[in-house]
């Protein structure tokens, strides 16, 4: 399955019924939230509001490691891809 950067819905709100979309990668095992870690992450940023690892591993189903290995992950890729462009900018 492949990632998401956005929510392939376009949703920007959270939605008035469950999302149905469970092959998404951004699908949260969480109905309170109507399903859709990146519906609520866009509402939380509103208020500047940020949650814990543990947090996030309830609502995604997987365990507190397997996040903190996908959160050190995409931070190796983005200081691999902000190398990359102060490289390309230098040129």
């Amino acid at each position: 399955m492949s990632i998401r950067i956005s929510c392939p819905n376009k949703e920007k709100m959270l939605p008035c019924f469950p999302c149905s979309c469970k092959k998404c990668a951004w699908f949260v095992r969480e109905t309170a939230y109507n399903n859709c870690f990146w519906v609520l992450m866009h509402v939380f940023s509103k208020w500047q509001f940020s949650l814990e690892f543990e947090e996030i591993a309830r609502l995604e189903g997987l365990s507190v490691e397997e996040v903190e290995e996908i959160y050190n992950n995409a931070v190796i890729k983005l200081k691999n891809e902000a190398r990359k462009y102060q490289d390309s900018s230098k040129n």
